[in-house]
């Protein structure tokens, strides 16, 4: 039980080094702020020390009225707290991360925040709320030329959800050619097009899978250090007791 209790205070101390590295750094606030929020993205860390760098981020952006900053780390607020479930500080965090995006014309990261809350909205059947969204989403997707045309069948379906069957009707209509346009640009998506996003996933994911084993072999090599630090203390301390033992002899 104290061996576990040393290693679970000595990942504290791992994982509270780096933040202090951060913070107490001679970089500039701005990016302070962003290596904040990247550690705030690492689930190899706990919530507690998670939001405790966001905080600092928030109080460094606030501080500096880095608009920036702050956006982003609102952002990352919405989907710390949705990782634990807590819905209501989540889409609250959404909301506000929306309106800073929006003003710093991060146009990318306001379409995944738009689209997240939208399916949130629907999850907890505030279905009007949800298409409020989707059709923000529609006109952010516009500004960046992207699609997505499931936005189209999820406005359709909490229509349907509504009770509206009418607007539905009329809603599909009105999309039913940019639907069928859309159809056929992905029937004609090559298929090495196709194996490029694949092989990117996969980059992607052989990443994290590198990232996480570099943590844990951090981790390791830290635990090693001690250990041997602890080895030579008990031969020192033995080399010490025989020498003591032979005078007395």
């Amino acid at each position: 039980m104290k061996i576990l209790t040393l290693l679970l205070i000595s990942i504290s101390v791992c994982f509270s080094s780096e933040f202090d590295t951060i913070t107490n750094s001679d970089l500039s606030d701005s990016v302070k702020v962003n290596k904040l929020n990247s550690f705030s993205r690492n689930d190899t860390y706990n919530f507690n020390s998670r939001k405790a760098a966001l905080d600092s981020a928030f109080n460094i952006s606030h501080r500096n009225i880095y608009h920036f900053g702050k956006a982003f780390t609102y952002l990352n607020y919405a989907f710390l707290f949705l990782s634990v479930d807590s819905i209501t500080k989540s889409i609250d965090y959404f909301e506000i991360a929306c309106i800073g995006l929006r003003d710093i014309k991060s146009y990318k990261e306001l379409a995944e925040s738009q689209y997240k809350l939208g399916e949130i909205y629907s999850s907890l059947d505030l279905f009007n709320k949800s298409n409020q969204i989707f059709f923000k989403l529609i006109n952010t997707y516009d500004k960046i030329g992207s699609k997505d045309d499931h936005i189209y069948g999820k406005i359709i379906s909490n229509y349907n959800m509504l009770g509206k069957n009418d607007s539905a009707l009329l809603y599909r209509d009105k999309v039913k050619g940019k639907i069928d346009q859309s159809l056929e640009q992905s029937r004609t998506f090559s298929l090495a097009q196709k194996k490029d996003v694949k092989n990117s996933i996969l980059i992607k994911e052989l990443t994290n899978e590198i990232e996480k084993a570099k943590f844990r072999t951090d981790i390791i090599s830290f635990f090693l250090g001690i250990l041997l630090f602890i080895s030579l203390l008990v031969i020192a301390y033995l080399i010490y007791k025989l020498k003591k033992a032979s005078k007395q002899i």
